[in-house]
């Protein structure tokens, strides 16, 4: 993994000629990037959007007795963030395989890979409370990674689909069985294990995004696992580590806007893949080594069509875009209206209006929506 001075991301610093020159550079990327032909089998790495993860045990609750004799069934919801795996991994804390080669040497081509999960590392953002009837209650942390009895995780399918020439959309469908370890706040020796493993199906999780070539997304620099990597994945020092395959020319989460088989991409940032099933969910993007040039830092786009992207404030005034500030996030779409909810309403039309827009631009190729809601399921 390549690791940047942190002078590069120093703010108030003298322009120079090349960074003066990366604006220009960045445009003339949008043309001159090459095509990606075929997608090398190798894995995905992200981050875990904050605030956009979650588990809901309302329909199916922890059982009474299972924090200590008395205790009551637990019902609530569970809010995490990304716990970074560190090391060679860095800030990444979810890691997806793409487990066969995708041929891919037509725009308007798609193929379909096996895929499986093989990281996963949340932590509960504030700690949950259990109760014990009349008796006092105790405040719980939580962690989340990989079931230590179901090894490997089952696999499941990624289609991955060529829209312009250096990128395109993707849809998958991702089996998940979690790991949920709970630790005493006020006794950090009090330890409790939930592991789905052999108690309940694997999580069916569906998702659909964007993906690019990562050289035609000039000015982000992605984590990369450059060789495969020993990682216990489950938290086990038991179970073998799971070895981590090289990342490749595959970076699910990027959007290459307004790109078709016919036109050039505009420009670029980071999307939301989005993650869902009915007591669940799980937000994730692309894990970068650091910010991004030539500004050196990023927020959230609100694009002309009413999407929302990450990227900087030079690429946001490429796109037309207006940048609602430093390190802010996508919201997602939770109302399904096809934009995302950090953005308001395209101007000067009613409801209608724009679900009618949205239909266009959909059937012009133009536009994807990038939720999909899955089957239903206890845990994920």
């Amino acid at each position: 993994m390549r690791v940047r001075p942190s002078s590069e991301l120093r703010p108030g610093r003298r322009s120079s000629p090349v960074r003066s020159a990366l604006p220009a550079l960045l445009l003339a990327a949008l043309v001159a990037a090459p095509a990606a032909a075929n997608i090398i089998a190798g894995t995905d790495v992200f981050v875990t959007q904050p605030g956009y993860s979650s588990q809901d045990f309302t329909p199916n609750p922890i059982p009474p007795g299972f924090f200590a004799p008395g205790s009551d069934p637990f019902t609530g919801i569970i809010y995490f963030n990304g716990s970074p795996l560190g090391g060679p991994f860095g800030p990444v804390d979810t890691i997806v395989e793409r487990m066969a080669f995708a041929p891919l040497p037509a725009c308007g081509d798609s193929f379909t890979v096996p895929i499986e999960l093989v990281a996963l590392s949340l932590v509960s953002v504030s700690p949950i409370t259990v109760t014990y009837g009349p008796n006092p209650a105790q405040t719980w942390n939580v962690r989340v990674t990989l079931s230590s009895v179901t090894m490997p995780q089952p696999s499941g399918s990624m289609t991955i689909r060529k829209t312009h020439a250096n990128g395109g959309t993707f849809s998958s469908t991702l089996p998940v069985q979690p790991k949920f370890i709970f630790t005493n706040v006020a006794n950090l020796l009090d330890v409790r294990t939930l592991d789905t493993g052999g108690m309940i199906p694997p999580i069916i999780l569906n998702s659909s995004g964007h993906w690019m070539d990562p050289p035609a997304a000039a000015g982000f620099f992605f984590v990369t696992v450059p060789a495969p990597t020993p990682l216990d994945n489950d938290l086990n020092p038991i179970t073998p580590n799971k070895i981590i395959k090289q990342t490749s020319n595959f970076v699910a989460g990027m959007r290459g806007v307004g790109g078709t088989c016919e036109t050039t991409m505009g420009g670029y940032g980071k999307v939301l893949t989005e993650e869902e099933q009915a007591w669940a969910r799980h937000g994730v993007l692309p894990a970068q080594e650091h910010a991004p040039q030539p500004d050196g830092r990023e927020g959230s786009t609100c694009l002309p069509d009413g999407s929302c992207i990450i990227t900087t404030p030079t690429m946001a005034g490429i796109l037309g875009g207006t940048y609602r500030g430093d390190d802010t996030y996508c919201a997602g779409d939770a109302n399904n209206d096809g934009r995302d909810d950090n953005c308001p309403a395209l101007p000067g039309l009613a409801p209608w209006g724009s679900a009618a827009l949205a239909l266009l631009l959909m059937g012009s190729g133009l536009w994807f929506v990038s939720r999909r809601r899955a089957p239903s399921g206890p845990l994920a």
